[in-house]
């Protein structure tokens, strides 16, 4: 187990530069729930584009659903 759940790359957006990043669906998941920062939620819901699963579309309703 590691204490780092992801690491945000240039979260100030100062360098133009395109990233990849590969993780499971997951931590896709995870990020979109817990990360407040709105382009960090834009990524996890374009990568959870790759994954229709029940999981993916629970997360992603849960998120809608979400008040706060």
């Amino acid at each position: 187990d590691s204490p780092v759940l992801w690491i945000r790359l240039d979260p100030e957006m100062s360098l133009l530069r395109s990233t990849v990043i590969s993780q499971p669906d997951y931590q896709w998941q995870y990020q979109l729930r817990h990360e407040r920062d709105v382009t960090a939620q834009s990524e996890a819901i374009d990568a959870l584009h790759n994954y229709p699963e029940p999981a993916t579309r629970k997360a992603l309703t849960d998120t809608i659903e979400n008040e706060q």
